[in-house]
């Protein structure tokens, strides 16, 4: 009946279907990446050398990392937390103070997201400006030639490693620079 006076069946009456987004997907896709996989220029600022010479002071790093979400660069960060696993936050953000206004308790605090959207839902936590000090340890992990040729040979790996100082294509590091194109492993645990 509805057809035959041209009316417009009643909207909203049937159940809404959400559309589910993932950061894993945006972080896979080639077209998202501003760098086209090339990260060198871009993690320069995080390099610490083993030597020690040289190194960007932590008020440096965070400078440089909230100023990626003004410039829509994507960020992501590996931090360890007491359950001695890793865990990925992303879109680290400052709330900075707004003129003229009362301050907030969340005046010149650091925000980020806590892993991988839940019902498309962020878990937004603090996060620490200690966490740009620099780490005392080093460790010994596989290199990106090394990671891509694995996952290429196995896409369904959940580790690699731990790796020995005898172990070809493997490097040591004290500070994890995350190349966005591997973020989505990390999302994925």
């Amino acid at each position: 009946m509805a057809a035959a006076l041209n009316q417009v069946p009643n909207v909203g009456t049937g159940s809404a279907q959400l559309s589910l987004c993932y950061y894993r997907d945006y972080y896979l896709d080639p077209q998202t990446d501003v760098f086209q996989g090339n990260y060198t220029a871009a993690l320069v600022p995080y390099v610490i050398p083993l030597a020690n010479q040289n190194v960007p002071t932590p008020a440096r790093v965070q400078d440089v990392a909230i100023n990626c979400q003004a410039q829509d660069v994507p960020l992501a960060f590996l931090l360890m937390l007491s359950d001695s696993k890793l865990h990925v936050f992303l879109q680290l953000a400052k709330y900075t103070a707004r003129m003229g206004l009362p301050p907030t308790p969340w005046d010149d605090q650091l925000y980020a997201q806590k892993g991988e959207l839940y019902h498309n839902q962020a878990q937004t936590v603090t996060w620490l400006p200690d966490y740009f000090n620099q780490v005392r340890t080093q460790l010994r992990v596989a290199t990106s030639n090394f990671i891509d040729t694995a996952l290429a040979g196995d896409p369904n790996a959940e580790f690699l490693g731990p790796f020995v100082d005898a172990d070809a294509d493997t490097e040591v590091i004290r500070y994890c620079l995350l190349a966005t194109c591997h973020l989505a492993m990390y999302l994925y645990s």
